[in-house]
This record gives C-alpha cells, sequence and structure tokens, in this order.
C-alpha cells in the first residue's frame, strides 16, 4: 500500500530544507519517490495547495519574518528566497500579506504560513462524503469523439473553465452531429494530457463505435482496464467537484488500490436528471 502521507511528508521536508534554493517539481516529486504527473494532484488534493503555491507562501513567511524580526534589507531577503528582483518580491508579498515589505515592519502582526503537518488528522479525511458509492469494474477499450479544451489546475481555472466548456459543447450542436454515439445519450468527460505545469485537455463527448474524421472534434481512446467507479450524487458543479476531491484527498490515500497512469473520466446518462435526485459516474484508471 502506497504511504501517501509519508510521500507528501518528504516533499514537504524537501522544501523546507530548500527555501534558499531554486526548487523544481520535478526535484520535489523525485524526493518523495513518485511520479511528477501523480504527485502533483495528490499534493494539491491532500494539502489544499499546489506545490509550487506551497512553496511559494512558505518562502513568503519566512521573508517577512526576517523583515520584521530580524530587519534585514528587502534586496537581500528577495534575492535569498529565490526573487528575480526586489520589485518582484515586494508584488508578491503585498498579494500575500496586504501590506508592502517596508509597511510590514511597522504592521502589529501578520499571519504566519507554517509548515504543513501531513500528520495532523484533518489531513486524513479531508473531504468526507459519505453518499459517494464506488466499486471496481475491468472496461473494454472505449471511443470517445466531441469537443476538446485546454485548461490547467492552477489557480483553480479549471474549476471555472469545465462547467464553460460544457455549456460550449451544448451550444455548438456537436453532440447531434454525431450519429455513431454507442450507447445513445451518454456523454463523457475525458481528462487527458496532463503536463508537469497542470495543464491539461477536457473533451466532451459521446462514446462511438469507431474512429473517424469529425471537422473541429477530436477522438479520444480510453484503453481497457480495471477502474475505480466512483457514483455521485447531485448535479451542481460543486457536487461534482466535491466527488473529485473526495476521491483525490480521502479515498485514494486510504485505499490499498492504486492509481495508474491513464485517463479520468465523467460519465453522464440518463441517471443525470439536473435535480437533487441525480447521478453521475467519476472513472479512475487501477493499476
Amino acid at each position: 500500500m502506497i504511504d501517501y502521507y509519508e510521500r507528501i511528508e518528504l516533499a514537504v521536508d524537501f522544501m523546507e530544507k530548500n527555501l534558499k534554493s531554486a526548487v523544481y517539481a520535478a526535484e520535489v516529486s523525485a524526493a518523495a519517490f513518485s511520479s511528477q504527473w501523480h504527485f502533483q494532484r495528490i499534493f494539491r488534493y491532500l494539502t489544499g495547495h499546489s506545490m509550487a503555491g506551497y512553496l511559494r507562501a512558505r518562502r513568503l513567511a519566512e521573508a517577512a519574518c526576517d523583515l520584521v524580526l530580524r530587519g534585514r534589507k528587502v534586496i537581500d531577503v528577495a534575492l535569498e528566497y529565490q526573487y528575480e528582483s526586489p520589485e518582484a518580491f515586494a508584488r508578491a508579498f503585498k498579494k500575500n500579506f496586504g501590506v508592502n515589505p517596508g509597511e510590514a515592519r511597522r504592521t502589529d502582526e501578520l499571519e504566519f504560513f507554517a509548515p504543513i503537518n501531513i500528520r495532523d488528522g484533518k489531513y486524513h479525511d479531508v473531504y468526507p462524503n459519505v453518499a459517494v458509492e464506488e466499486r471496481v469494474v475491468v472496461r473494454k477499450e472505449t471511443l470517445v469523439r466531441g469537443l476538446s479544451n485546454r485548461t490547467s489546475m492552477r489557480n483553480n481555472q479549471g474549476f471555472h473553465d469545465i462547467p464553460r466548456f460544457w455549456s460550449e459543447f451544448f451550444a455548438s450542436g456537436h453532440r447531434e452531429d454525431i450519429a455513431d454515439a454507442a450507447p445513445p445519450g451518454a456523454l463523457l468527460g475525458v481528462y487527458s494530457d496532463w503536463d508537469y505545469e497542470e495543464n491539461f485537455d477536457l473533451t466532451i463527448g459521446p462514446p462511438v463505435s469507431a474512429e473517424r474524421e469529425s471537422p473541429g472534434l477530436r477522438t479520444i481512446c480510453i484503453p481497457a482496464g480495471k477502474y475505480a467507479v466512483f457514483t455521485i450524487p447531485g448535479s451542481a458543479p460543486y457536487d461534482l467537484v466535491a466527488g473529485w476531491k473526495y476521491i483525490y484527498a480521502t479515498w485514494l490515500p486510504n485505499t490499498r488500490l492504486e492509481r495508474a497512469y491513464g485517463v479520468d473520466f465523467d460519465w453522464f446518462d440518463e441517471r443525470f436528471t439536473g435535480d437533487a435526485s441525480a447521478l453521475s459516474d467519476i472513472y479512475i484508471p487501477l493499476a
């Protein structure tokens, strides 16, 4: 069984030792003995921060200590904590604390961002969701043809973009153009092509019987394999987001099953009624 808490602890320890050094996501992932692609998502969902965002917040917290408690010069602190210039440091500092570095010395108190203790029990059940039902299935290869867009998990951009992508898909009329949908009525949202900057593609469309060229559309293959399936209640965007968060921040770190490299996808069919009784499925590939 993979101990994700131990791996995050290793990653946090590595970042703490390198607050004053150039650090890259690949190095943090390597320190946690995990693939960068997979570990970045686990870190985000378990801690609520991207690795880059966490490192930035910790550097600013320690920089504030150096400025306020030790009276060090802004330029020295900025360069020591890996900012390209005092100006870049001042902008980041004000965005984080609401005051510039000079004003910080005259402020009664600043909120300090302390290192995460992943052994704290609050991280072990981050998104409890007892209404989610789960099972494991073996699926044959599935082709999906649909409209594809690219977005990112950075700054939670995907949570804003994904509902818009679905609206654009329905407005485009492409659903009616895809005559070989199999089964008819089902729609999938397939998440693929993740990169190390947390960018990814969302392809929305029905499963189809064969691959063929369609102007403006992409055909994507969901490989045959073993999948964990989670049935999510509710039809609002926050219901679906809560399902994803539960899977990655609560279920996966506490299961004996291991996620495989591959695509995740949402499955919507006649059960997705648009009201409180709506149900949909999330599929996660398993090793």
